[in-house]
């Protein structure tokens, strides 16, 4: 009797055993190719858990302790082989996968001019270099390179040119928008096209920030600062507190530069209230230079108060660009 028990107990553990055996450790996988959007984040065994499962016969495993061999770098396009091993006791589970990173997100294309105003005599193209327009694209940042108009238009003949802008990234995303680029004859509307943007670019109108947020880093600020000749982009960074000390009536957003990045500070600009219209003065002009008084109309308690500033713009490489400019002068 006691031999027939030994015996079923030799039996039932020599079965278990052989349950074991038969027990297949193993990945599971969707899809040897494995595709992820490209963002800003380090690669993880969970990013997987949709398309992979390991399972040790029927029961289904946790990833957390499978190793990765290989790099994944999510921030950036492209193909990436790696291998998933696991081990339990002495079972061995490996896998190989291809993770191919992609960009599926449309850029963003930012326009701050309602109109592009070329004067007859310039020669310039239209792109950031001349222009408030920029196109960024994610964790792939500025890309103003890659912004082209859809559409005829003659800069050489006066007229107005509706126009298609198209900001395409290198994954072939598109951003599209219409607007008009309108060629003049007349350089004193020229001169206050240039005003209206000078004054945009010093209150930080014209500025874009990544993620859409006024106090993370300005992406555009060089863009920007080409609306000024190369004198009065320095004289622009001093009187912002930049190099220099600030004067929150005369250049409006105070700028910050930390950590190789510039920021904006709307915090201490002190804009005058009831600003209706700016009138220019021409008092000096030859081939390749104007100064005008800029008259500025303010309401002040029902009653107009008119303050004067200068207001210079110069011709460089064939592109009229602002040369001195106030937001406002006591």
């Amino acid at each position: 009797m006691r031999l027939l028990k030994r015996s079923l107990v030799l039996i039932t553990i020599l079965l278990l055993m052989v349950g074991c055996l038969n027990k297949e450790y193993k990945f599971n996988v969707s899809n040897d190719v494995i595709i992820i959007d490209q963002k800003e984040e380090d690669f993880s065994i969970q990013m997987l858990k949709d398309y992979v499962t390991l399972t040790y016969g029927e029961k289904e495993e946790d990833l957390s302790n499978v190793e990765v061999e290989g790099n994944v770098d999510l921030s950036k396009i492209g193909s990436y082989n790696i291998t998933l091993r696991a081990t339990q006791k002495s079972s061995l589970a490996t896998t190989d996968l291809t993770i191919s990173v992609i960009d599926r997100k449309a850029p963003t294309l930012y326009i701050f001019e309602k109109e592009l105003l070329v004067h007859i005599d310039e020669d310039i193209d239209i792109s950031s270099k001349h222009f408030f327009i920029n196109l960024t694209d994610g964790i792939n940042g500025e890309i103003n390179n890659r912004i082209e108009v859809d559409k005829a238009y003659d800069l050489n003949t006066v007229g107005s040119y509706p126009v298609t802008i198209v900001g395409k990234d290198e994954s072939g995303n598109e951003a599209i928008e219409d607007i008009t680029i309108r060629v003049t004859d007349i350089i004193d509307e020229k001169a206050m096209y240039l005003y209206k943007k000078a004054k945009l670019a010093a209150q930080g109108g014209a500025f874009v920030f990544k993620n859409d947020d006024q106090k993370a880093e300005i992406m555009n600020l060089n863009d920007t600062l080409e609306i000024f000749t190369p004198n009065y982009s320095r004289h622009f960074l001093w009187i912002s507190g930049l190099t220099g000390a600030y004067n929150p009536q005369q250049s409006g957003v105070k700028l910050k530069f930390e950590d190789n990045k510039y920021f904006a500070d709307f915090n201490e600009y002190e804009a005058l209230k009831g600003y209706k219209k700016t009138k220019l003065n021409l008092k000096y002009e030859d081939d390749n230079l104007r100064i005008y008084t800029a008259e500025s109309t303010y309401d002040v308690n029902g009653e107009e108060e008119v303050k004067l500033a200068k207001f210079a713009i110069k011709k460089i490489d064939e592109a009229w660009l602002v040369d001195e400019f106030y937001l406002q002068y006591d």
